[in-house]
């Protein structure tokens, strides 16, 4: 089922692009059984999973969604080019299996500590309570030390936000609301994946990699 490895295949000079935003298209599902405190949402008729395979509302889906925007597909009756198959690892569709499933699947090249537009912002088991996390980087600038993300169920239960990251040499925080610098970054080929150098955290860094992340606890 692995794709052939592949580096990012994507325009140049796309460091800066406007975001996408809040533009998910299944914001509103509150069916029967929905559980925020279990990241869980249903439709009317009680099913928690939306077409592309991940949970309603949750940062995985819209991040999901997102995706195939940058690969073309607005539609949301589908058909996808990005879906649960095509970053799962080992059958588990969370955040924190990201960083793995991208790299089982695209090649080694496709996860690195550059964020670039249109990219995936990566956070692994310190998140989340173990789940991870992932966000979608509209912007980068100050030579690559700041970044906007746009995300689902982070900031707001089960809903959209826009945050702004700045690199800190000195800490994990990256924000006033606890929000750390992410630990990796995902580059989907046919998306825009070129920018400036960053930092990358290492486990030698001042604070540590497993620092918890108080946003998404």
């Amino acid at each position: 089922m692995s794709m052939a490895d592949a580096a990012p295949s994507v325009p140049a000079n796309s460091n800066s692009v406007p975001a996408r935003g809040n533009n998910y298209p299944w914001p509103d599902e509150d069916g029967p059984g929905t559980d925020p405190s279990t990241y869980t949402w249903t439709n009317a008729a009680g099913d928690s999973l939306s077409p592309l395979g991940f949970g309603f509302r949750n940062c995985t889906d819209y991040a999901a969604w997102e995706i195939n925007e940058e690969l073309g597909d607005t539609n949301a009756a589908g058909p996808y080019k990005f879906t649960w198959s095509n970053i799962e690892f080992h059958g588990d569709g969370n955040a924190v299996g990201w960083e793995q499933g991208a790299i089982t699947r695209y090649g080694a090249s496709s996860v690195s500590g550059v964020p670039t537009a249109g990219s995936i912002a990566w956070w692994g088991k310190e998140v989340a309570h173990g789940l991870g996390h992932v966000a979608i980087v509209a912007s980068v600038s100050n030579g690559g030390n700041t970044i906007m993300v746009d995300e689902y169920n982070a900031l707001v239960v089960g809903g959209y936000d826009s945050q702004s990251l700045k690199y800190n040499p000195s800490s994990r925080a990256a924000s006033t609301n606890g929000t750390t610098w992410p630990d990796a970054f995902i580059h989907i080929p046919g998306t825009r994946a070129s920018g400036p150098s960053a930092p990358v955290w290492t486990d030698a860094s001042p604070t540590g990699k497993d620092q918890d992340n108080a946003a998404f606890n």
